[in-house]
């Protein structure tokens, strides 16, 4: 949740997509972004992902749940600190908006719900996509020390499928599920 007097210091800090920022910049800004937003995020790693993805059996309900848990945190935070006004929300596009309204809370319903393409625009938006990213570097690491050192982002780096497949070869399916999300076409290639 971003207060207007916050907005020159999102706009100082260089605040925007994050898939435009490097992860420098990400970590950089990450400590100032949380002192000056209401902010909550949740950190699935592969593991806690893929069982999740198995419970509910498709992502975009998956990411609506996340989405629509973290609103409803931001806004309770912003109710024990006294803001008691509408709050606009706004989401970036990922799916039918209802896949995330179907879980708000009954104050979350209440406010005026926007979810749009592109909604990085919307310094709050961008914001968060710098907070969520944050979390999730820092669990990439973590789970490239436990990797050996050996683990890479994004399905199109060609070391994907090899790893995956010698990760398969030592420890099974079970094995790769702790580091990789098991639905994905890229990781099936592997297995």
């Amino acid at each position: 949740l971003v207060q207007p007097e916050a907005l020159d210091t999102l706009a100082e800090l260089g605040v925007q997509d994050s898939k435009q920022a490097t992860d420098g910049r990400v970590r950089k800004v990450e400590g100032l972004l949380r002192e000056a937003t209401l902010n909550a995020d949740r950190v699935l790693e592969p593991e806690a992902y893929n069982e999740a993805y198995a419970e509910v059996g498709n992502l975009n309900r998956l990411l609506g749940r996340l989405h629509a848990e973290v609103i409803d945190d931001v806004l309770l935070e912003a109710r024990s600190e006294g803001l008691t006004g509408r709050v606009r929300i706004v989401v970036d596009r990922f799916g039918d908006s209802d896949h995330v309204r179907r879980h708000l809370s009954e104050d979350a319903l209440q406010q005026p719900f926007v979810m749009r393409a592109k909604a990085e625009s919307n310094p709050a938006v961008a914001a968060a996509s710098f907070l969520a990213r944050a979390p999730f570097l820092e669990s990439f690491e973590r789970l490239r020390g436990l990797a050996g050192g050996e683990l890479y982002m994004g399905a199109s780096d060609p070391r994907i499928v090899p790893l995956a497949r010698r990760m398969v070869a030592e420890g099974g399916e079970a094995w790769l599920g702790q580091f990789a999300k098991l639905h994905f076409k890229v990781t099936q290639r592997a297995l």
